[in-house]
């Protein structure tokens, strides 16, 4: 019985070092991901021009949901874009 308690709580100390070291990582690879997004922020606007046909699209459809909602309607919102989609409707 004594043997399988060591051999559990070694299994489990070795998962938690696996879980260590992956964190460490992630945290090496947090610096590369700032570099990264610091390099495509600039090229964020001119990205989502090219989508705004299919954003107006959306906001078209969402006028037309959203027009007359049932007196007991809730609306859940997720991910809302920063320029107040929602406030526009």
């Amino acid at each position: 019985m004594l043997n399988s308690m060591n051999e559990r709580l070694s299994r489990e100390i070795n998962f938690m070092i696996k879980n260590l070291d992956h964190i460490i990582e992630n945290t090496m690879d947090r610096d590369k991901l700032k570099t990264v997004f610091a390099q495509q922020a600039s090229g964020y606007e001119k990205q989502q021009e090219k989508l705004a046909p299919i954003r107006n699209g959306l906001h078209f459809l969402l006028e037309s949901v959203f027009s007359e909602p049932p007196a007991a309607a809730r609306i859940l919102c997720v991910g809302l874009e920063l320029k107040g989609s929602l406030t526009s409707l």
